[in-house]
């Protein structure tokens, strides 16, 4: 077994529903799509404040969204593009 096979023998138990997964609706490119993903939240951290910037107790968070290559049937998501990820 090479390791492409074990990424993915692995991949069916880490995005799995009973195991880490949850189902969340997400919306990419105009079309609505629901699926299991594991969403990791990372920490909260103080965004970068420039000097004409008096905005206080803003903070920038960001999120890693792991799914099934397949996931969004067929299209590969595009750098910068901006998926919506139902939360709660």
């Amino acid at each position: 077994m090479g390791f492409k096979e074990m990424v993915q023998a692995d991949i069916r138990v880490f995005i799995n529903l009973d195991e880490f997964a949850e189902e969340k609706g997400v919306i990419y490119d105009g079309e609505d799509f629901r699926f299991a993903m594991v969403l990791q939240k990372n920490i909260d951290k103080d965004r970068e404040q420039r000097r004409d910037d008096f905005a206080q107790g803003i903070n920038m968070t960001t999120a890693t969204a792991y799914m099934a290559e397949d996931a969004f049937g067929g299209k590969v998501p595009r750098q910068g593009r901006i998926i919506s990820i139902e939360d709660g």
